[in-house]
């Protein structure tokens, strides 16, 4: 058996949603806050009231696009996407000015300016796809997709592995070379055929883990490379228009 170094890893076997058209990125305000406790010093306080006032900020501007089934399986004490939620929306933060950090009655406080690049153009609802998929898996179990799309499109489907290395929590698994065909015209299965299987990996972390697929579908045929930093992913994702592209996110669980 061959194995990628994935999160989601391959295996050959041996006998073979739409937000508002933001334009160009512009400054943001946004506010945030988070109680200090015994268990939650100053500093994580003040961390978590930033993140709170980005996505603030994210909000005001662009449309949530988060869905109620990928917070679900999160808190925010326990959950990698609390810390990245700017990766929830269509829309990316690229930078922070006059913040303004203020504690008062064990209460962090924060005001900030964000700038928030929402993407090109608007989507087309008619260029849309569905996922369905599993939502809870055992250490190597396999994974199914099952994928309908609206019209001819490019699927490529990426593994988010947030408790890896930054620089590679993003890993591409389709198409991939034993099915490198991700010209989608209609329903498909991946794997689309018995020679590979993809299975699931839990993380060098303690308990359950919550992982991300994010299916990215493009009109026209786009090169990604096999794996990407999430925030550097997300702005490669930016740089498609909107009625090229639809872009989706979906949860599920790794029982140990």
């Amino acid at each position: 058996m061959e194995y990628a170094t994935a999160a989601l890893s391959i295996i050959k076997f041996i006998f073979d949603m739409s937000v508002a058209d933001l334009g160009k990125p512009q400054w943001v305000g946004g506010t945030g806050e988070y109680a200090i406790s015994r268990e939650i010093s100053e500093a994580e306080a003040c961390a978590r009231a930033e993140t709170r006032a980005k996505l603030n900020a994210l909000r005001t501007i662009g449309g949530e696009r988060i869905s109620s089934d990928t917070l679900m399986q999160c808190s925010e004490k326990d959950c990698p996407v609390s810390q990245l939620t700017w990766s929830a929306f269509d829309g990316l933060i690229r930078g922070v000015r006059e913040k303004k950090v203020t504690v008062s009655n064990n209460i962090c406080y924060i005001m900030l300016q964000a700038y928030v690049d929402g993407g090109k153009g608007k989507s087309d609802p008619s260029f849309d796809l569905r996922v369905e998929m599993g939502r809870a898996y055992g250490h190597h179990d396999p994974m199914q997709l099952g994928i309908e799309t609206t019209q001819g499109m490019h699927v490529n489907v990426f593994n988010w592995n947030p408790y890896t290395s930054k620089d590679k929590q993003v890993t591409k698994i389709f198409p991939n070379q034993y099915d490198p065909e991700n010209w989608i015209r209609s329903d498909v299965q991946v794997p689309s055929h018995g020679g590979y299987s993809i299975r699931v990996s839990h993380p060098d972390t303690p308990g359950e883990a919550v992982e991300y697929l994010h299916i990215l579908a493009t009109r026209h045929p786009v090169r990604f490379l096999n794996s990407y930093a999430l925030e550097d992913f997300h702005a490669r994702v930016l740089e498609i228009p909107k009625r090229d592209r639809r872009y989706i996110r979906q949860p599920y669980r790794i029982i140990k």
